[in-house]
C-alpha cells in the first residue's frame, strides 16, 4: 500500500534547524576562526612559539568544528554532546581571539580619528571590535545550546542511549 502514497506523504525527516546549524558553523564559524587566528597570529609572531600554537589551536577548533559538522549530519547517538562541547569550546576560543585582538587595537590609537579607516572614537572601537562580536559569539551558542538541551529529536536520542531526565532515588 506504500506505493499509493499522496506525493506530499513521505517519510523523510525534518532536518532544517541541522541543516541550519551545519551552515553556520561551517561557513561562518569557519570563516571567523580563520581570520580571527590570522589576526591573533599577527599580534603574537614575534614570539615563534605563540604563534605555532595560535596555529595549532585554530587547527584543532576546525577539527573540532568538521567532526561536530559529521557527527550531528550522521545524527550519531552522541551528535548532542558533541554539538554542546563544540558550543562551549567555541565561545572560549572565539572570545579569547576576540578579546585578544581588542587588546590589540585599543593599544593603537592611530585606528581613532577622522579618516576612512579610522574609528570616531574609543567607545567605537570597543563596541565594533569587541562589543558586538562577544554578544553575537555568546547569543550564538547559548541559543543552539538551548536547542541541543531542550530538543524533542534529541530528547528521544538520549532516551534510545539509556539516559532519562528523572532523578532515581536510592
Amino acid at each position: 500500500m506504500d506505493e499509493f502514497r499522496r506525493p506530499f506523504e513521505y517519510q523523510e525527516e525534518k532536518r532544517g534547524l541541522l541543516i541550519l546549524f551545519l551552515i553556520m558553523i561551517i561557513v561562518v564559524d569557519g570563516y571567523i576562526s580563520i581570520a580571527l587566528t590570522f589576526q591573533v597570529y599577527g599580534i603574537v609572531k614575534a614570539v615563534p612559539a605563540a604563534g605555532m600554537g595560535i596555529i595549532a589551536a585554530g587547527l584543532l577548533f576546525l577539527a573540532l568544528l568538521l567532526y561536530t559538522a559529521v557527527c550531528t549530519y550522521k545524527m550519531k547517538e552522541s551528535c548532542a554532546k558533541a554539538a554542546k562541547a563544540y558550543l562551549i569550546i567555541r565561545v572560549l576560543y572565539i572570545a579569547s581571539c576576540i578579546t585578544a585582538v581588542y587588546m590589540r587595537s585599543a593599544g593603537d590609537k592611530t585606528l581613532i580619528g577622522n579618516g576612512p579607516m579610522q574609528y570616531r572614537s574609543a567607545e567605537e572601537l570597543m563596541m565594533i571590535v569587541l562589543i558586538y562580536p562577544m554578544i553575537y559569539t555568546i547569543a550564538f551558542s547559548i541559543i543552539w545550546f538551548l536547542y541541543f538541551s531542550k530538543s524533542k529529536r534529541f530528547r528521544n536520542v538520549r532516551q534510545e542511549e539509556g539516559v532519562t531526565d528523572t532523578v532515581q532515588s536510592p
